[in-house]
C-alpha cells in the first residue's frame, strides 16, 4: 500500500490534518515518521480509522464535446504515426533479409 504524507493523507480523508494529528497522538491510528520527520500514513491504516464515504471517491468530470473532438484528433493522429512506424519496421525487416541473402551469397 502506498504511503501518504500527512497533507495528502487529510485530503484523502476529508478531514482536516489537526484531526489526523490528533488520532496519531492518541494511538487511534498509527503511523511512521520518515528520517526526515514527517509523518507516512498507509492508506489502509488512514481508511480504517477514517472510512471513505460515497462523496470523496474521485470521479472523472463529463468530457465536452470539444474534448472529445480534441481526444479523437489526437487518438487519429496517433493512429496515423503508429502505421507509419510500422511501415518502417517492415521496410527495415525487408532491408535486413536482403542483406542476409547477399551476405549468405557471398560466403
Amino acid at each position: 500500500m502506498a504511503k501518504l504524507s500527512l497533507n495528502k493523507a487529510a485530503k484523502e480523508a476529508s478531514v482536516a490534518k489537526s484531526t489526523l494529528l490528533q488520532a496519531l497522538n492518541s494511538k487511534r491510528m498509527s503511523a511512521e515518521k520518515n528520517e526526515k520527520g514527517h509523518w507516512e500514513i498507509e492508506t489502509s491504516e488512514l481508511f480504517r480509522v477514517f472510512p471513505r464515504t460515497g462523496s470523496t471517491e474521485h470521479k472523472e468530470p463529463n468530457a465536452t464535446p470539444h474534448a472529445e473532438l480534441l481526444k479523437n484528433n489526437q487518438n487519429s493522429a496517433l493512429e496515423v504515426e503508429v502505421k507509419m512506424l510500422r511501415e518502417k519496421i517492415e521496410d527495415a525487416n525487408l532491408e535486413r533479409e536482403r542483406e542476409r541473402e547477399q551476405a549468405s551469397e557471398q560466403i
